[in-house]
């Protein structure tokens, strides 16, 4: 369900990224918002869907059952959609500041 709110975000990102890349001012900072945005939103969506599809498989080999165990799915599916994000906004901002040295955008004009 959270994706509901995610998925917006980075269709809200991604345009005003590519529309960055017009003005030479702010042309470097375009790679930053397109990459860390397109990074976090496919981290988290990676995490998330490996957490619903990994854990319910794990609690019934524990023998956890019932509501504990829904409760533990559900906990683990809004960490992963943040740790995704996180590490997607990391390796986004890693990935553009490569991109913008390898271009010769490593500061503003």
């Amino acid at each position: 369900m959270p994706f509901f709110l995610i998925a917006p975000i980075w269709l809200l990102c991604a345009p005003i990224g590519l529309a960055m890349l017009a003005s030479p001012r702010v042309r470097f900072l375009a790679s930053y918002l397109i990459l860390g945005s397109t990074f976090a939103f496919v981290a988290a969506l990676a995490l998330s869907t490996l957490a619903l599809i990994l854990l319910p498989r794990f609690m019934t080999m524990i023998g956890c059952h019932g509501s504990l165990g829904g409760i533990v799915v559900i906990l683990c599916y809004l960490a992963g959609i943040v740790a995704g994000a996180l590490v997607g906004v990391a390796l986004g901002g890693w990935t553009a500041y490569r991109v913008n040295r390898l271009a010769g955008l490593s500061r503003p004009n």
